[in-house]
């Protein structure tokens, strides 16, 4: 989410700080890279993860409730 608008795209890969491929962000302390047009604007913009309906970010692969 940019001030200029959303980009929606899918994220193919993150690097850590020794260009390692790595498969999750840790967290605070921790740097994660992750591949952008260069001519987009950062300035002010958020990394935010869309979520089908019923998901949540506590556990996105948990198998779905059978009611």
């Amino acid at each position: 989410m940019t001030p200029k608008g959303n980009v929606i795209f899918n994220l193919e890969m993150m690097e850590n700080r020794k260009s390692e491929s790595i498969d999750d962000a840790k967290g605070n302390g921790h740097f994660v890279f992750i591949p952008v047009p260069q001519d987009m604007d950062l300035n002010y913009g958020l990394l935010m993860r869309n979520l089908n309906t019923g998901e949540n970010t506590r556990n996105p692969h948990a198998p779905k409730d059978s009611k």
